[in-house]
């Protein structure tokens, strides 16, 4: 094969090329913006363990935590959320007097605005009362669906009730763990949040305060025929969702916690 070079057009590339090098050559060095810089992200230090369980009655004080940037201590923010009565104290306190299992959640931001974030689990277990002048405690849970057994729905645990005074009562599960515990979905499908008000506990006097709530759906549960034998250590209520085939009737008995 015979090629043929145009040295006309190849003096012309070289020419242009030249003319690129050079002007780059010039280009004064401060002008150009750099291609990577480093950056410190926050580094959480916590002091004691990532996870506590807190016995009925035990004092707990909630261990610290310092922030650090390349070595050098930075500012930093706490909060704390109750999973399912969001009861805080605020700043950093866990409010012992409240059965719940609580995250606490350190954030802070690094000098180019990076945020970074670390936390804690403090599970604070109820104490039992005597089904006579209290129901708070720990409860294993046994649900009929629209009147419906099945042993996968039998024994699911911990529900807790917690006495958040004024003889107001949070529950922890308004459906008593069908879908979260039952089928396993996990805890953004638990109804929390809701509140009865014990009126007369011997008499079985409840009356509903607040509704249950999915986070999941946003969908709520109705609390009625809220009932307690004390004899038994059992309570037993309906939930009604707001849903097709939503009547949950739920028995709970007290469990040693």
């Amino acid at each position: 094969m015979n090629l043929k070079f145009d040295i006309k057009n190849i003096v012309g590339i070289l020419s242009g090329l030249f003319l690129v090098l050079a002007f780059t050559a010039c280009t004064d060095a401060d002008d150009i913006a750099p291609l990577s810089r480093i950056t410190y992200f926050p580094d959480f230090i916590l002091e004691g363990e990532p996870s506590y369980d807190i016995a009925c009655g035990e004092q707990f004080t909630l261990p610290g935590v310092r922030v650090e940037e390349e070595g050098v201590e930075i500012d930093f923010t706490t909060e704390i959320t109750g999973r399912f009565f969001n009861v805080t104290d605020g700043g950093t306190l866990v409010n012992t007097e409240i059965p719940d299992v609580y995250s606490v959640t350190y954030s802070a931001v690094n000098a180019d605005g990076f945020p970074g974030s670390s936390a804690r689990r403090v599970n604070i277990q109820p104490c039992n009362g005597d089904l006579v002048t209290s129901i708070e405690g720990a409860y294993k849970a046994t649900v009929l669906r629209g009147g419906t057994f099945s042993e996968q729905y039998q024994d699911l645990q911990p529900i807790v009730i917690a006495d958040l005074g004024d003889d107001v009562y949070g529950i922890s599960h308004a459906v008593g763990g069908y879908y979260d515990i039952g089928r396993g979905f996990g805890s953004g499908y638990a109804s929390y949040g809701a509140k009865v008000k014990a009126n007369n506990i011997a008499g079985n006097d409840f009356s509903q305060v607040e509704q249950g709530v999915f986070p999941i759906w946003g969908n709520t549960v109705q609390i009625s025929n809220f009932t307690v034998d004390a004899a038994a250590k059992t309570i037993s209520f309906l939930g009604t969702g707001n849903f097709g085939n939503g009547e949950f009737t739920v028995n709970l008995t007290q469990i040693d916690n």
